[in-house]
Formats: C-alpha cells, structure tokens, sequence
C-alpha cells in the first residue's frame, strides 16, 4: 500500500483515503451491491463515518461492537480521516447535496 501511495504524484486525501478502503475494507466490502458501502453508510455524513470508524478502530469488546466481527481498522488518525473523507463521497446525495437514505 505504502509503495502504491508513494507512487502518486502529489497524492490528495481522496487519493489516501482510496487506498485505505482498497486495503482496509474491499476485501468484505464493495462500493454498490452485496455489503455495499453506499447501503451500510446510508445518509451518514462525514462526521458520523469518522466516529464509525473510532469505534471500529478499537480492538476490544468493549469499545467496538464490531469486534471479532470485522478486523479492526488500523492507520494513522489522518489516514482514518481520509478514509471517512473518501466514504462521504460514497454517500448518496439529491440535488441540493444533501445526504438521502438509501433504500433496503
């Protein structure tokens, strides 16, 4: 991943953020269809993603629901901000920006 990163020119968050999902998340998720992050995030906007992903960040029962279900997230807290930034643009929007809940 690092290798892949570095490999970018000038690499944005979006960029950073990408890549986490692509090493982080793809291998259980996907961005439309089964587990699909455009369903599991529904209207949540950025800040609801990142403390999403503080929680399953920890690597306990107790402060991570997820826990023994989904491995826990590792990176940098930068590298889970870019990660909540890149989900948010996952998120459906209408026309006015605003997120919809999508359906089941």
């Amino acid at each position: 991943a690092r290798a892949e990163l570095e490999s970018i020119p000038n690499p944005s968050q979006k960029d950073l953020g990408k890549l986490m999902f692509k090493y982080q998340c793809l291998s259980c998720h996907n961005r439309q269809g089964y587990r699909s992050m455009e369903r599991l995030l529904g209207d949540r906007d950025e800040q609801a993603i990142t403390s999403l992903l503080e929680v399953v960040h920890k690597a306990n029962d107790k402060d991570n629901p997820y826990h023994g279900i989904m491995p826990p997230l590792v990176g940098k807290e930068a590298e889970r901000g870019a990660l909540a930034s890149y989900l948010a643009t996952l998120v459906k929007k209408d026309a006015g920006g605003e997120a919809t809940a999508m359906a089941k």
